[in-house]
């Protein structure tokens, strides 16, 4: 079988219908077709641009069904150019594709792109999603910034093991007292600042960088409504609401809310065979960045949001049956669920206070003429109106301190309506 674009057999290439596979590498591309019967119409490899490649199956395969591409770091490229030139082109899951190719005895890229032609074929896959440029976009750029984190925290854990050998104890902290700090400790030392400055520069550096995504990843945030409807939950800041945007794209590919848990990778794993039933951890699927984020969030509800909520409530509880990863782990889930039934609904969340234009959209119209004659009984504080517990505002009240008295009564709201499970409430609505 020769891979120069000869048809090897004109009567199979005739029949109908056809399908085809393509197993992409970084410079050439086997593609493999082949008729509803299963038999091999034509193989062989092309460069890897979509130009190239549409115009081989456009000739060789004129009745094409269906192209099978698996996941790879040039699919998103690749797909949505390809589907631009009209190929009826499908994105395989990679774990239905590994474990087909995984069968052969003799792994090559002419194989597997006749396993996938097999699997097209067949329907035997899954199709996945890929998202759009826009959202690699905003992905590439959180996962930038955590790149560089990752650096600046390996360079100043590498200065500090390095004053450690020398009886140097750079201490607690980090900025610029970490680097002052480190600038005292070596300044009558030449050997060791010989060893420390380069790292010290380095780190310096990566830390200035850093602001680049910072500030793009905020502006994107406030011109965003989705990423400011996401940031009305507690817990939730500029790069989960970011990073969240991202990884779902729309919440109408998920009919319930309770999948994006299983999406994200927060659900526990299982695993049974005959008298073994074994269901532990977690099952680590999916966007890990976006996992870690929102076990931050978590942690961060549970330890550093100082209002209550309903969410904080049970997560709480949890710590005290529990160790506190563990805990997180389930509200991180939790807030996961809790922040596509909000954007699915369109309303800010009912666990935090609400959003700081309404409060002064509020209180403005409690300004008006119409609100002077407002009733105000012997329970009420000065000042304050007898009125719905979540809307408590006051008029002529400055926002920032409507802001917490609305922040007081939504918490008694939410507890008399919902109780320990805040967050199945907030799906319903």
């Amino acid at each position: 079988m020769r891979s120069d674009g000869r048809v090897l057999n004109p009567r199979r290439s005739a029949a109908k219908p056809q399908y085809a596979a393509l197993d992409v590498s970084n410079e050439e591309t086997a593609v493999h077709i082949i008729n509803g019967a299963g038999a091999t119409v034509w193989r062989g490899k092309r460069v890897s641009d979509p130009d190239v490649l549409t115009a081989a199956l456009q000739r060789y395969a004129p009745d094409l069904v269906r192209v099978g591409l698996e996941t790879g770091p040039l699919t998103p490229w690749l797909y949505h150019t390809c589907k631009a030139l009209g190929l009826p082109i499908v994105y395989l899951d990679a774990r239905h594709a590994r474990a087909a190719t995984a069968l052969q005895r003799n792994k090559t890229d002419a194989r597997d792109a006749e396993t996938l032609a097999q699997l097209v074929r067949m329907g035997w896959y899954r199709e996945a999603r890929v998202k759009s440029y826009a959202t690699h976009t905003v992905r590439h750029l959180v996962g930038a910034r955590a790149q560089l984190m990752g650096v600046a925290v390996d360079l100043s854990n590498q200065i500090r093991s390095t004053l450690k050998t020398f009886g140097l104890m750079a201490g607690k902290g980090a900025g610029r007292a970490f680097e002052n700090r480190v600038h005292d400790l070596i300044a009558e030392r030449p050997t060791v600042a010989g060893i420390v400055e380069p790292l010290l520069a380095a780190w310096r550096a990566v830390r200035g960088q850093i602001s680049v995504p910072d500030r793009r990843l905020i502006a994107l945030a406030k011109g965003d409504a989705t990423c400011r409807l996401l940031m009305t939950c507690p817990g939730v800041g500029v790069i989960v609401a970011t990073s969240f945007a991202a990884a779902i794209e729309a919440p109408e590919h998920f009919r319930h809310s309770r999948s994006v848990g299983a999406y994200l990778g927060l659900t526990p794993a299982r695993h049974q065979s005959g008298e073994i039933d074994r269901s532990g951890g977690i099952s680590r699927r999916g966007d890990r960045l976006m996992r870690t984020y929102l076990f931050e969030a978590a942690a961060s509800l549970l330890v550093r949001v100082r209002q209550d909520s309903a969410l904080k409530a049970w997560g709480r509880a949890l710590v005290e049956r529990m160790e506190f990863k563990h805990a997180a782990v389930a509200v991180a889930r939790k807030l996961a669920v809790v922040l596509h039934a909000m954007w699915r609904a369109g309303t800010p969340s009912s666990l935090g206070p609400r959003p700081y234009e309404a409060l002064v959209a509020e209180a403005r119209r409690r300004r008006s003429p119409r609100s002077a004659g407002v009733k105000r009984t012997e329970a009420s504080p000065p000042g304050r109106e007898q009125s719905h517990p979540g809307l408590g505002l006051v008029a002529g009240l400055e926002p920032d301190r409507a802001f917490d008295m609305v922040s007081s009564a939504s918490r008694r709201m939410v507890r008399r309506s919902i109780g320990p499970t805040a967050e199945t409430t907030t799906i319903r609505r």
